[in-house]
């Protein structure tokens, strides 16, 4: 947020208006998080897993043993399968692990600002008129 803050008082010393969360007097610091988290964070982790599923679960499908030595891509099947036997479970359980740990790690750290939310958080950032802050609760991890 401090990148947002900085801009927004570059702003003000230009007698230009106030971009989007750019106030440090008046944005509400865990409202902004928690709204990154539902309309940037999720859906694009969401379409990436999704984009993942669609583009390597039908590449193992078609592949499922080391490539033809004359294909240009061999040298990638050579560096990723050491020590690993790249099949179509093992994909598929790796997608199903990326999902539900990023999943888990968003929903906690959403879990936190909403918490922070509820407790007045951006109340206090907002009535501290004679010292920018921008800080968080320190106990709070930051996507």
């Amino acid at each position: 947020m401090e990148e947002f803050f900085r801009q927004g008082d570059r702003e003000a010393a230009q007698g230009l208006p106030f971009s989007p969360l750019c106030d440090r007097k008046s944005t509400l610091v865990a409202e902004s998080q928690i709204g990154f988290i539902d309309f940037i964070v999720f859906p694009s982790f969401s379409l990436l897993t999704d984009l993942a599923e669609k583009i390597v679960i039908p590449l193992v499908e078609e592949n499922p043993g080391p490539p033809d030595p004359c294909n240009r891509h061999s040298h990638l099947w050579r560096e990723s399968s050491r020590g690993l036997q790249w099949s179509l479970a093992h994909v598929t359980a790796e997608l199903v692990s990326f999902r539900s740990t990023w999943t888990r790690h968003t929903e906690e750290n959403l879990l936190k600002w909403k918490e922070s939310s509820a407790n007045g958080f951006q109340d206090k950032t907002r009535d501290d008129k004679n010292k920018p802050n921008c800080s968080v609760p320190k106990e709070t991890p930051f996507i």
